[in-house]
């Protein structure tokens, strides 16, 4: 039974035509090692992304990082002042940072832009 923080496929952005969409009509927000697209869209709902290229690491890692940033969203999507899909893509120099510092990335870029309460 899914609850106020869990994280099921209907929250994902899973098509091709989805992760294009975001990235033609969204905003792009850049920081040092993540960059954000935020398209915001009451029809689409709360929807995430993740793009991580092979740059960034070997599977073990790149997979590690997806579940970084798939744990921070589904904390903080509660906490959301607006509805709509994000897509977090990955650079290479995120290989080597911690669980916290990608967090503090993400939240630091959703309040920055009035995404996030905070």
């Amino acid at each position: 039974m899914p609850g106020l923080f869990s994280f099921p496929k209907k929250y994902r952005l899973r098509k091709k035509s989805e992760f294009e969409n975001v990235f033609q009509k969204g905003k792009r927000i850049s920081g040092r090692g993540l960059i954000c697209y935020w398209l915001e869209d009451e029809s689409m709902g709360y929807k995430l992304g993740i793009v991580i290229s092979r740059r960034v690491g070997c599977a073990v890692l790149r997979n590690k990082i997806k579940r970084y940033i798939r744990e921070f969203y589904r904390l903080h999507r509660p906490y959301f002042k607006k509805v709509g899909a994000l897509v977090v893509i990955a650079r290479p120099q995120v290989s080597g940072w911690t669980h916290d510092e990608i967090d503090a990335e993400l939240e630091l870029l959703l309040k920055q832009e009035g995404i996030l309460d905070g």
